[in-house]
C-alpha cells in the first residue's frame, strides 16, 4: 500500500500548501487549486508541465516552511508518480484527491463571506471532505493491495468506520486550533464545542474498533498511533484551559507508539497507560 498511500499524502499536502498560502489572494489560491485539480484528474502533460513551472517560479518562493517549499517546487514530480502507480491505484488516488479538493476550495470560497460555520451540516461535510474520505482511501486501497490479508471484516463496516476515525482526527485539528483559526477570521465550530469534542472522542474509539478487523502488526500499529496519539491530545485540551496551542510531548507520542505496538501484537490490556516514567516526563 505504501507507493499509493505516499504518492496521494504528497498531492495532498501540495494542495493544503497552495490553500494555506497566506501572500497569495483567494482568487489565485482558488486558481492555482482548480488548475492542480484537473492536472491530477487527467495527468494532461502540456498543462502539468506548465503548471509545475509557475509553481516552482511562484507559489513555492514565496513558502516559509523549506519542505514545503520543496514540496511545491516538485510538484511534477509527485504527478509523475501518480503516472507510475498501477491504473486501479491511480484511480483511487485521483477520487480522494478530488474530494480533498472539494473541501479545500470550499473552505477558501466560505471564509470570503463568512467568519463561523453557521451549520453542524457544513462542517460534518468538510471533515468529510478533508478527512472522512481519506479513512475512506485507505480502506479501499487495503482491499483492493491485499484483499483478506487486509481485513475480514464486512467492507461497509469497515467504509463506516474508516470514515468516523477520519472525520474525529479532522475535528480533534479544529478543536485544538479554534483559537488560532479565530484570530484568522475562521470559527468552523457552530455553538458549543461540547458535541464536537464527544463527536471527535467517538471517531478515535471507531478508529481502534477499525485497527482491530486489521491483519498484520504493521497495518494495525500505523493505523491505531494517530488515535492514540489523539487521545491523548483530548486529554492535554480537557486541562489546558485554553491557554495556547496544545501539543503532547515526544515522551507522550513515545508512550503512544509503545501502547501500539502492544495493541498490533494483540495484547491491549498489557499497557493500557504509558509507563510512569513516560507520563512524567
Amino acid at each position: 500500500m505504501r507507493d499509493a498511500v505516499a504518492v496521494a499524502y504528497l498531492l495532498a499536502r501540495a494542495t493544503d500548501s497552495v490553500a494555506d498560502t497566506a501572500q497569495a489572494g483567494v482568487e489565485e489560491r482558488l486558481g492555482y487549486l482548480e488548475r492542480m485539480r484537473v492536472a491530477v484528474a487527467t495527468g494532461d502533460a502540456e498543462e502539468c508541465a506548465m503548471l509545475d513551472e509557475e509553481l516552482r517560479n511562484g507559489l513555492a518562493a514565496s513558502q516559509k516552511d523549506a519542505g514545503e517549499r520543496v514540496l511545491l517546487s516538485r510538484f511534477g514530480d509527485c504527478l509523475d508518480l501518480l503516472a507510475a502507480l498501477p491504473g486501479e491505484q491511480a484511480a483511487l488516488v485521483r477520487r480522494v484527491l478530488a474530494t480533498i479538493l472539494e473541501g479545500q476550495t470550499w473552505d477558501l470560497v466560505y471564509f470570503r463571506t463568512h467568519e463561523r460555520v453557521e451549520d453542524a451540516e457544513s462542517l460534518r461535510r468538510y471533515a468529510y471532505q478533508v478527512a472522512g474520505c481519506v479513512g475512506e482511501f485507505w480502506t479501499d486501497l487495503g482491499f483492493l493491495v491485499l484483499g483478506e490479508r487486509f481485513s475480514a471484516a464486512p467492507r461497509e463496516l469497515m467504509l463506516k468506520l474508516a470514515r468516523e476515525y477520519g472525520e474525529g482526527l479532522q475535528l480533534l485539528n479544529i478543536i485544538r486550533d479554534r483559537k488560532e483559526d479565530a484570530e484568522r477570521g475562521r470559527r468552523y465550530l457552530a455553538g458549543s464545542s461540547a458535541p464536537w469534542v464527544q463527536l471527535s472522542r467517538a471517531g478515535l474509539e471507531a478508529g481502534e474498533a477499525y485497527a482491530r478487523e486489521l491483519h498484520g502488526f504493521r497495518l494495525r500499529f500505523a493505523t491505531v498511533l494517530p488515535a492514540l496519539i489523539g487521545q491523548r491530545t483530548h486529554d492535554a485540551l480537557k486541562h489546558s484551559a485554553g491557554e495556547g496551542k496544545v501539543k503532547i510531548s515526544r515522551w507522550q507520542v513515545r508512550g503512544c507508539m509503545l501502547r501500539a505496538v502492544c495493541f498490533a501484537l494483540g495484547h491491549e490490556g498489557v499497557v493500557s497507560e504509558p509507563p510512569v516514567w513516560v507520563q512524567g516526563r
